[in-house]
């Protein structure tokens, strides 16, 4: 009988335990990456109302796309209100760039234009992030048809699956970190740093292109399948009804570590985006390389180096078709 009850309530806590590890595990994983995690980026974006204009990408976009400057070039040029927004998630793929795509359009509430950001990087079938914690946290609230694209674009289906049957599996080392950084604090625990007025080093831009190098560039051969998430996610946003332009943010170094791969990399998005009767806006020259106050990193601008594209991402925006 002893064994029985306490089988019985071995059982009910697991069961509690499954959505309350949702509750805890959220704000665990905000402080952790101060919100730049993608549960927490997600979780803004659909709180509110879609914008007008919907930027998507990597970590470029995070950090390059200042809305409020962009909302405010639009509105002069428009002569009203116009509400800028962006998800811009660490290294994302096509991949997840078009389950995301999915969530977007999904809603009741959609971007009146959607400018996708191109990046390099996430066109090499040589990288392959492991992205199945992103789709966990783009679940909220559950939807059949992500479930079906997330299931399309991760390979590993039974670990996605066994997540969302049981949320304390996708949860567990989000909680387990919390836990850790409470007993004892390490390089880990403390909230990535956003130097939005840091400037660029020699020491550090030459550590990040060898870093870039090495994840992103190493053995590179051009992915069909991303290629193919790109279209999937341009006919995702045509069919939404919204007006859709692709952009390709400023860097600095990346381009001349292999000229000819970056020339073709800029002809593969002209195609697509031709393919789509969509403009495409070319800004990966547009900052001055040497004037690296402008530069948090070579793949990234300051606040200062944001405010000077501003205009040029709200050209864009108003050039989408």
């Amino acid at each position: 009988m002893i064994a029985r009850l306490a089988l019985a309530v071995l059982l009910a806590i697991a069961i509690v335990a499954q959505p309350l590890s949702a509750v805890v595990a959220q704000p665990v994983l905000e402080q952790l990456n101060s919100g730049t995690d993608t549960w927490s980026i997600w979780s803004q974006y659909n709180s509110s109302p879609a914008p007008d204009v919907l930027f998507v990408g990597d970590s470029r976009v995070r950090q390059d796309v200042d809305v409020t400057a962009v909302s405010s070039d639009l509105a002069s040029r428009r002569g009203r209100t116009v509400t800028v927004s962006k998800i811009g998630l660490s290294s994302a793929d096509m991949a997840l760039l078009d389950s995301v795509l999915y969530r977007v359009v999904a809603r009741s509430s959609r971007p009146r234009t959607v400018v996708i950001a191109l990046s390099e990087f996430a066109f090499n079938a040589s990288y392959q992030p492991d992205r199945t914690a992103d789709y966990w946290q783009l679940s909220f609230p559950p939807d059949l048809g992500f479930m079906g694209a997330a299931l399309a674009h991760d390979p590993n289906r039974s670990r996605l699956l066994s997540g969302w049957a049981l949320p304390l599996v996708a949860h567990a080392p989000i909680l387990a970190q919390g836990a850790q950084c409470l007993v004892q604090s390490s390089p880990v625990c403390v909230p990535p740093m956003h130097l939005h007025d840091g400037q660029m080093t020699t020491t550090l831009r030459d550590t990040i292109l060898a870093y870039y190098v090495d994840l992103f560039l190493r053995d590179y051969k051009w992915s069909a399948s991303e290629l193919q998430d790109l279209s999937s996610a341009a006919e995702r946003v045509r069919a939404a009804g919204s007006r859709l332009a692709f952009v390709v943010l400023p860097i600095t170094g990346i381009a001349e570590i292999n000229p000819p791969l970056y020339a073709n990399f800029l002809a593969r998005m002209g195609t697509i985006a031709d393919a789509h009767r969509a403009p495409l806006a070319d800004l990966h020259a547009a900052v001055n390389k040497s004037d690296w106050s402008v530069w948090l990193d070579p793949s990234h601008l300051n606040d200062r180096g944001a405010r000077l594209i501003a205009p040029q991402l709200a050209s864009i925006a108003s050039d989408a078709t």
